[in-house]
């Protein structure tokens, strides 16, 4: 390859290796980092933009009733959805010692701010943010985006998430997971007693 070039420009290629020291706030930070940036931009930004493009989709001003009515239930969907995953977020941010991530479980049982509500607020918020873009776009490829996600989603937390919560949390999740939905969220926060 840096022959090739090296033919076609004239100039030569040198490889560098630069080599960043990670030290312990800096790795913490990127692990922080990468799911919250990197994946829900793709999945909520991302693919969406992408599938607007592909079938036209475009907000636009309702002209019926029912459009005004389903483009206003998608535009609440996605603030919920927003606030419901922001709130976890700042659960995990301001936490040090934990991260709610696939690759670093918690440690201690997180009943705090939207998980009072949710047991799973980052991918519920995820969902309602997804269901709401294809309520306001009106577009059955964002609605099959939304199912996709959901079931995909709902497979994960009942297959392999929930089973290793109750694992290593035993009756303290068992006795939150009869009180706190797990996708659906609450009005009004669960308190557990003691």
């Amino acid at each position: 390859m840096a022959v090739a070039w090296h033919q076609m420009t004239g100039y030569s290629v040198r490889t560098v290796n630069v080599r960043v020291p990670m030290n312990g706030a800096r790795y913490a930070l990127i692990r922080f980092l990468l799911p919250i940036l990197v994946l829900p931009l793709v999945i909520l930004v991302v693919i969406p933009i992408s599938l607007a493009r592909l079938c036209s989709a475009t907000i636009g001003w309702p002209t019926t009733v029912g459009e005004a009515v389903m483009q206003g239930m998608g535009l609440a969907m996605v603030v919920l959805g927003g606030w419901l995953f922001l709130s976890s977020l700042y659960q995990v941010a301001t936490r040090d010692e934990e991260s709610l991530t696939l690759w670093d479980p918690p440690r201690r049982l997180v009943i705090r701010g939207a998980y009072r509500r949710v047991r799973n607020p980052m991918i519920s918020g995820a969902w309602f943010i997804l269901a709401g873009e294809a309520l306001v776009l009106e577009s059955l490829l964002h609605a099959l985006l939304a199912l996709a996600f959901l079931a995909i989603a709902t497979g994960y937390i009942a297959f392999l998430d929930e089973p290793q919560l109750e694992a290593r949390f035993g009756d303290e999740y068992r006795r939150y997971r009869q009180h706190v939905g797990r996708l659906l969220p609450r009005v009004r926060g669960w308190r557990p007693e003691g």
